[in-house]
């Protein structure tokens, strides 16, 4: 049936009005948010670009979100061996020396801990 050349000319017309139509239906889409940015008009944006989303099911979004990824074990081999470091550790002198080096009044970094602190344990 596939080899039948009426089959592949009726595969090809449908393909391309598929493909026809979907582009026009992109362009649409364009053109009204297009319109709803120049309006002002968020919430018209915002609804239209929800409806062009490609979003799946909720049940499919669950299984992407809870299936564990098959890569993880080739990962966690990856780094089994720990690199050879060279450096001595640092003394307490030099963490001190680099705690006083350091400004008042910054945000703290990742741990939380505010260089006010650190200067008051020191």
């Amino acid at each position: 049936m596939s080899g039948d050349p009426d089959y592949r000319m009726l595969r090809r017309f449908a393909t391309k009005a598929a493909r026809r139509d979907r582009n026009h239906y992109r362009s649409d889409m364009v053109s009204r948010m297009e319109t709803a940015v120049r309006l002002g008009d968020n919430r018209k944006l915002f609804r239209l670009f929800n409806a062009t989303m490609n979003r799946g099911t909720i049940s499919d979004m669950a299984k992407l979100i809870h299936e564990a990824p098959s890569v993880a074990p080739d990962i966690t081999d990856m780094f089994a061996e720990p690199y050879a470091c060279n450096c001595e550790p640092s003394t307490e002198e030099e963490i001190i020396s680099v705690i006083n080096k350091l400004k008042v009044n910054k945000a703290p970094g990742e741990d939380i801990l505010r260089l006010e602190r650190l200067k008051e344990i020191k």
